[in-house]
């Protein structure tokens, strides 16, 4: 039995480790100590108190008896190691120090006394056929306890028995994944995610040692989209697994726990539930009344509704957004603390223009109309945002936000390709940044087209033929036909554009040579009106109304936001739409209120930690894919 219990600084030196060994005798050394006062110790630990019993030979056991019937008697002693601290030796010997013997017949019981901070942690066993913890290693074994202050946290381990019921739990070291044997668990799919499954006896007796019992441990019922699978962990740890899944579904975890053949009993078998899905959380979340335009932290800001833009500065780890009803390019921390980065703000009355300038500033210069697109460039640290209402380009670079036209001329919408001002856009919705030329590419959405605009700001149309007739056509150049293109993102890997069309109810591929495929999703017969959001590969799948765009440069997988259907799908590289989230159905991991996807547009990826973040509403939601 381990008794975990909470103690003083004084006392905080000390872990309880008790084993009781068959035919043992004589002996002393220590007894156990009484239990501390409860407290929080200044160097921020709490104490375990492990019981560790050795059951003896039972000479005739009954059909049917869960006691076991032979423990090796050739273990001498074992080790007990916190997570990866330093592990503690303990003889198993009559007359190890730290131990005792109540009676003739009575089991040994020896104490060992180790500190550790409140909190989950991994408990590993070893032992071993010589004393100090050294020969040949008999058995690893770990389970997983929870330290608690101000209690007694009790942990009943035995080196032999015959199981009864099983204990499944994330690893404490484990990321993305949470819940317990009861509730089930609920993890991310994309990466394997470690579990500790430990046979537990009776008497509520952890079983690890020699006596162990053997562990099968596989995946059944499972989404076939999902994936889903169970593999033993390759650390040599029996009690350890990964879980993994390529996609969103359920299934469940069958285990079976069979004793040793030296033990009488039989088999058991359990299952738990299992939930692969995002987790979704708020970085900036909506509040309501008062102004819509407040820079500060989280509950006293407000992000205006229907903020359009969205990208990930790689150099500071921010957020910037186009706060299109404001005309504003805003920050946004981590911590949810925004801050006015450049365009006009209140109480400048026509702050909504087209000029250049420097900065966020009340009193003129510079201005936006109606921004939507933004894309981080991280060679040249600047951002470029796709000024719709001016039908401009516009670039900001520099230490205090200059704000500058790239190409577009003011006032004059049309789809003249050309040099500077000498160009024109009709409706520049979405940008993104190539990465392997320092270009840009955006999309017109009442042109109908894809438009590249160099370093210089030369600006050509590579693919759409520059005005929109509601036909939707795969080809070449402009002979390839898009309606609506809404979002448009740049694939690193094979130097592809994706482009959300949003009218064609489809995700479009567009080579660097301007050849046009669909990559998923088609146009119904009845037009938009019959657009649905499904899942499927290829043409099978639809969209219902696809927005916002953003390549995952981790696994080459595409995901995008569809405002009507308030969901956020993937797409892979085959063109296998899957949908992770969906209006109201969002998965149970959902951190914040709503708990829904209120009115997802423009999103963004996060290499660096994985993220994704989409722009919903007048909220930043973040998803941990």
């Amino acid at each position: 039995m381990i008794r975990i219990i909470r103690v003083t600084a004084a006392s905080a030196a000390c872990f309880m480790l008790g084993v009781f060994a068959a035919g043992c005798g004589g002996g002393g050394g220590a007894s156990a100590s009484a239990i501390p006062t409860a407290g929080t110790p200044s160097d921020g630990k709490t104490i375990a108190r492990l019981v560790i019993s050795i059951p003896t030979k039972s000479l005739s056991p009954a059909a049917g008896s869960r006691t076991p019937a032979f423990v090796s008697p050739s273990t001498q002693s074992i080790s007990v190691q916190i997570d990866s601290a330093a592990p503690v030796s303990q003889n198993l010997t009559p007359g190890s120090p730290n131990c005792t013997v109540p009676g003739a017949l009575s089991a040994l019981t020896c104490i060992v006394n180790i500190g550790a901070v409140p909190g989950s942690h991994t408990f590993t066993f070893t032992t071993y056929d010589q004393v100090g913890s050294a020969g040949n290693k008999l058995s690893v074994n770990s389970v997983v306890q929870t330290l608690y202050w101000d209690q007694v946290n009790p942990v009943n381990v035995t080196l032999a028995g015959v199981p009864k019921a099983v204990q499944v739990a994330p690893l404490p070291s484990a990321t993305g994944i949470s819940g317990n044997s009861s509730s089930g668990l609920q993890f991310l799919f994309g990466s394997p995610r470690s579990i500790s499954v430990a046979a537990i006896d009776s008497d509520g007796n952890y079983i690890v040692g020699p006596g162990a019992p053997t562990l099968s441990v596989s995946v059944t019922g499972a989404t076939a989209a999902a994936n889903m699978t169970a593999s033993a962990a390759s650390d040599g740890n029996p009690n350890h697994y990964l879980l993994n899944a390529t996609s969103s579904g359920t299934g469940s975890l069958a285990i079976t726990a069979t004793p040793t053949s030296a033990l009488a009993g039989t088999s058991i078998s359990s299952t738990v539930s299992l939930t692969s899905e995002v987790i979704v959380t708020f970085v900036d979340p909506m509040t309501s009344g008062g102004s819509m335009f407040v820079d500060g932290v989280v509950g006293t800001e407000r992000i205006a509704p229907n903020a359009k833009g969205i990208t990930y500065d790689s150099a500071d780890g921010n957020l910037y957004i186009t706060d299109s009803l404001v005309c504003t390019v805003r920050q946004v921390t981590l911590s949810g603390t925004i801050t006015s980065y450049a365009g006009g703000l209140p109480p400048v009355t026509n702050k909504c223009n087209g000029l250049d300038g420097t900065g966020a500033t009340t009193s003129g210069p510079p201005g936006f109309y109606t921004p939507e697109g933004i894309v981080y460039d991280p060679a040249t640290s600047s951002f470029y945002v796709a000024d719709y209402g001016n039908c401009k380009i516009r670039q900001i670079s520099g230490v205090g936000a200059v704000v500058t036209t790239l190409a577009g001329a003011q006032g004059a919408c049309g789809t003249n390709d050309g040099q500077g001002n000498a160009a024109q856009f009709n409706g520049p919705m979405d940008i993104t940044y190539d990465s392997n030329n320092g270009n840009l590419y955006g999309v017109d959405v009442f042109g109908c087209s894809v438009r590249q605009i160099t370093p210089l700001g030369a600006v050509t149309t590579i693919a759409g033929n520059n005005g929109c007739n509601g036909t939707v056509s795969d080809g070449t150049g402009g002979a390839a036909h898009f309606n609506g293109p809404w979002g448009i993102t740049y694939d690193s890997f094979d130097h592809n554009l994706y482009v959300a069309d949003t009218g064609s109810c489809a995700i479009r591929k567009v080579t660097p040579a301007g050849v046009v495929t669909t990559l998923a999703g088609s146009l119904p017969a009845g037009g938009t009106a019959a657009c649905l959001s499904t899942d499927g590969t290829g043409s099978a799948a639809q969209f219902n109304m696809p927005y916002g765009i953003t390549y995952d440069s981790n696994d080459g997988n595409l995901y995008v936001t569809t405002y009507p259907a308030q969901a956020l799908r993937q797409v892979t590289p085959a063109g296998v739409v899957t949908t992770l989230v969906s209006g109201s159905n969002v998965p149970a991991l959902v951190v914040g209120n709503p708990s829904y996807l209120d009115a997802p547009l423009s999103l963004t990826f996060d290499p660096n930690n994985g993220f994704l973040y989409i722009l919903d509403n007048d909220s930043i939601r973040q998803v941990q894919l």
